[in-house]
């Protein structure tokens, strides 16, 4: 993400050379990457990751359901509309 934050705003010309400099993207991964493999940290759950997974997958569910449904009522609309 830091990397897509920095190329999306790095490419807007003058300001993004700006932003590079400010924003650091592998230093701010670097920081990410020690925090994780910190011995002192403990391990995370993997109840945590089997609930995050299941709302990501929930979500993306809710999404083709609400994107299927919007396919029939177009295509119902368009059914209608060339039968009138």
């Amino acid at each position: 993400v830091n990397v897509a934050v920095e190329a999306t705003f790095g490419s807007v010309p003058v300001f993004g050379d700006i932003f590079d400099a400010a924003w650091q993207a592998n230093q701010r991964n670097l920081a990410l990457v020690e925090r994780h493999y910190d011995p002192r940290r403990p391990p995370r759950s993997a109840r945590r990751i089997v609930w995050a997974f299941a709302g990501f997958a929930l979500a993306v569910l809710a999404l083709l359901g609400a994107l299927a449904w919007g396919v029939v009522w177009a295509v119902a609309r368009l059914a209608a509309a060339l039968a009138a």
